[in-house]
């Protein structure tokens, strides 16, 4: 009987614990989703004084071009930017318009909320902080609206 109790029991353990799994998985998500509805609204309103997105989207077409970047091409930013837009543009054969640029950048902005949230959880163990690091972290990085 305790065999049988026993290993229902670890089932049971278990069976919680995928529950619970996917409970977290399902709350990030939704979080995530929420986020991603402001991200778009943020990106795609308002306008920064400080607009250097045409000169960014010409730098990045001259590399796309073939240019040689920092001798063809002048840039006052380092090549990650220009190989994360070389990888995005490649891999979905979408041009470097406005609409283009900022929606590319929302799933950086939305996965760096994510990476911190879950990495707080890893470390806590607590969901409640996890989701005051995600909307924080998600609010901290709407300079993106702006780059």
């Amino acid at each position: 009987m305790l065999c049988v109790w026993l290993s229902h029991s670890a089932r049971n353990r278990k069976y919680r614990m995928i529950l619970n799994r996917r409970y977290i998985l399902g709350w990030f998500v939704f979080l995530t989703a929420l986020a991603s509805v402001a991200a778009y609204y943020r990106m795609f309103t308002g306008f920064s004084e400080y607009d250097d997105e045409g000169t960014m989207m010409a730098t990045v077409q001259g590399y796309l071009q073939g240019h040689t970047l920092y001798e063809e091409v002048f840039s006052g930013y380092g090549p990650v930017y220009y190989m994360y837009n070389w990888a995005v543009r490649t891999l979905t054969a979408t041009p470097v318009t406005n609409d283009v640029v900022r929606m590319s950048s929302i799933p950086l902005w939305l996965l760096a909320s994510v990476i911190c949230a879950l990495y707080v959880f890893h470390l806590t163990r607590s969901l409640t902080l996890a989701s005051v690091v995600h909307i924080l972290t998600f609010y901290t990085l709407s300079f993106f609206r702006g780059e």
